[in-house]
């Protein structure tokens, strides 16, 4: 049964009231007896990790950590196929270490061995690991339409890099005339203009090597085009930027419609001025956007279909695999689903210390 969404007058009440409402979103997971969640994404085949700390960070006025952010965008991708699933299996979502790379190779002498190897070791946190040759991995990545980066700024702030069309920069692609790439960023903190072109050159600059590297492509100025996503929703504090990437997110992809953002750029627009692509960043609150997620969380329980195993470690510290497939959600168990999928236990694996996560 749908449950009635956080009041926003809820927004002005305690941290207390507030993470009530969050509650019963959060409460099968936390009274769950396992200690923590791996789930395995049908639409990509990446681990997704859902442990205490992720339960603890969704509560009001906790900052979210870097495995919570990539955690959170990745579940939302896995659920997003149901929505649309001709536009998903387009996306690819880096973790949040793909960026830190990228930065790190910004700062290095192009064409050294050590900027080569930046570049190369970036492309591994899109998560290809089946691809070992750096050329195959890059073409992989970049066939995509669109690439998902969350952006680690200022020391301890969370934003949004989405490259549209990277599949432009692939030689296939370059051979009766070259259209553009497009690098966006949106950020839920004001003025923080400085940072965000910063990371916009960071990324231009790893796909100008990645594919000069590894494809022998040359990328010229006018094939990657940088934009600020401008007056988009705004936190309210300095802990919630996490919960607002996953907002950001949705809505370009759901509320939002990528292509005519896209459109509006090519313009010659430099700004989002569009009204009706303006008003929908703004509205949400701290607590919906939390909520959001802790919904997201509820559904993947009821619907463990979105996911093609599921982990647990219990009490012992032995990783026990489940599974359920579409037809048993179909026939559904209500009950048990919602009190932590008990489902046939297919066969014991090692110990949870051999278990790694994204």
């Amino acid at each position: 049964m749908e449950t009635t969404p956080p009041r926003s007058d809820l927004a002005n009440r305690s941290l207390k009231e507030q993470n009530s409402a969050l509650a019963y979103a959060l409460e099968p997971w936390i009274c769950s007896s396992k200690r923590s969640w791996e789930l395995t994404s049908a639409l990509t085949n990446i681990r997704i990790s859902i442990d205490p700390r992720t339960m603890r960070e969704l509560k009001m006025g906790v900052k979210w950590s870097g495995e919570t952010v990539t955690a959170v965008l990745d579940v939302w991708h896995s659920q997003f196929v149901t929505f649309n699933p001709g536009v998903a299996p387009r996306i690819r979502i880096g973790n949040t270490y793909a960026f830190s790379e990228m930065v790190k190779a910004f700062g290095m002498e192009p064409d050294s061995d050590e900027h080569k190897e930046a570049i190369k070791v970036a492309a591994t946190y899109f998560r290809f690991n089946a691809r070992r040759e750096p050329a195959k991995r890059i073409t992989d990545i970049l066939e995509h339409e669109y690439l998902v980066i969350p952006l680690h700024v200022l020391g301890d702030h969370w934003s949004l890099a989405i490259v549209a069309d990277p599949f432009n920069l692939l030689p296939s692609n370059r051979v009766n005339g070259t259209r553009p790439t497009y690098i966006y960023t949106l950020d839920s903190l004001q003025n923080n203009g400085a940072s965000q072109n910063r990371a916009r050159r960071a990324i231009r600059s790893w796909l100008t090597f990645a594919v000069k590297y590894f494809l022998d492509v040359q990328i010229r100025g006018k094939d990657i085009k940088e934009f600020p996503i401008e007056d988009t929703a705004v936190q309210p504090n300095g802990v919630d930027c996490g919960p607002y990437v996953h907002h950001h997110l949705d809505t370009f992809f759901q509320t939002g419609n990528p292509q005519k953002i896209r459109e509006h750029f090519t313009s010659g627009a430099s700004t989002m001025i569009d009204e009706d692509l303006v008003n929908m960043w703004r509205y949400p609150t701290a607590l919906q956007c939390r909520y959001t997620v802790a919904q997201m969380l509820l559904c993947l329980q009821r619907n463990p279909s979105i996911a093609t195993w599921v982990f647990w470690r219990n009490g012992t510290g032995h990783v026990l695999r489940l599974t359920m497939g579409p037809e048993e959600a179909a026939e559904g168990d209500a009950g048990n689903a919602s009190r932590g999928l008990v489902r046939r236990v297919v066969r014991s694996i090692v110990p949870a210390s051999t278990s790694g996560t994204p």
